[in-house]
């Protein structure tokens, strides 16, 4: 991804572009919104996704996040003769507890929801399978960092 942000008060705007999977294929999509940083809440509402982050204490933040979800596969035969496509798209919700390091690491757990999966197998021949699949939630940990 490529970002600019640029301040208006307490508000930032965000522009930029960005190329991932979420949304089921590889592709380049635009971003762009708005953030806004308070003392301990910040919102961030940038196409594609909507997130919240409140700082509980000096060290401690809580996050909320909301957006698209997704990926793309290659998929061969034992041959590795045929060479087909395999993709899911989803929407997600998470929320987070992180601990922040004086020195910038943080370390965090976080659950989510996935919901209105769709996965698509696509064969060379163009023959389609499509797949809506029950909601799924997760656990998972967080570990990152950010210049302190």
């Amino acid at each position: 991804a490529a970002l600019y942000s640029w301040p208006a008060a307490s508000l930032y705007w965000v522009l930029g572009a960005a190329h991932d999977y979420r949304f089921g294929d590889g592709r380049p999509y635009p971003v762009a919104g708005i953030e806004w940083r308070g003392d301990t809440l910040q919102l961030r509402a940038v196409y594609p996704d909507l997130g919240l982050a409140w700082t509980l204490h000096e060290n401690w933040l809580l996050t909320l996040d909301i957006g698209p979800d997704g990926n793309e596969w290659q998929a061969f035969d034992r041959d590795m003769d045929n060479d087909d496509d395999f993709r899911r798209e989803a929407w997600q919700a998470q929320a987070g507890v992180v601990f922040r390091f004086d020195n910038g690491i943080q370390l965090g757990c976080l659950a989510g929801l996935n919901w209105e999966q769709q996965w698509r197998y696509r064969r060379q021949d163009n023959s389609l399978a499509r797949l809506r699949s029950e909601d799924s939630g997760y656990i998972g940990l967080r570990l990152g960092w950010q210049q302190p």
